[in-house]
């Protein structure tokens, strides 16, 4: 019987740690900008998952052509995204007014993805 009591204490502190490890890493967001007219980065309705503020997060945004659209972080304003992907077409695409808020990128795989798509050339 003492030899199950003498594991006891480690057996806990190894399942406190295990659960520790695991319930400090939170999941990947993936959100994507739905507003096409442009808005506030804090703006919850402004977004497809909530708004990203996490090194964790990746924030999207899409656009068509022609489409520019300003994205506003205003005042003290800080937000943290763990990737940013720019995808976008001739012309179109965020316009980041920070005022003077920033956007910063964190984490160990933190990423700027910029995908441009050229308006395909149709000779007349």
């Amino acid at each position: 019987m003492k030899r199950t009591l003498d594991r006891l204490p480690s057996t806990a502190a190894l399942l406190s740690a295990w659960l520790c490890l695991f319930t400090l890493t939170a999941p990947a967001a993936i959100t994507t900008w739905t507003n096409p007219s442009g808005g506030r980065w804090d703006g919850p309705g402004n977004w497809s998952n909530g708004v990203p503020n996490s090194s964790n997060d990746a924030a999207i945004f899409n656009a068509e052509e022609g489409n520019a659209f300003p994205v506003r972080i205003l005042g003290v304003q800080s937000f943290t995204v763990g990737s940013l992907q720019l995808n976008s077409a001739v012309g179109g695409g965020p316009i980041f007014e920070t005022n003077p808020g920033t956007i910063n990128l964190e984490g160990a795989a933190a990423t700027i993805n910029v995908q441009t798509h050229p308006v395909p050339f149709r000779p007349g």
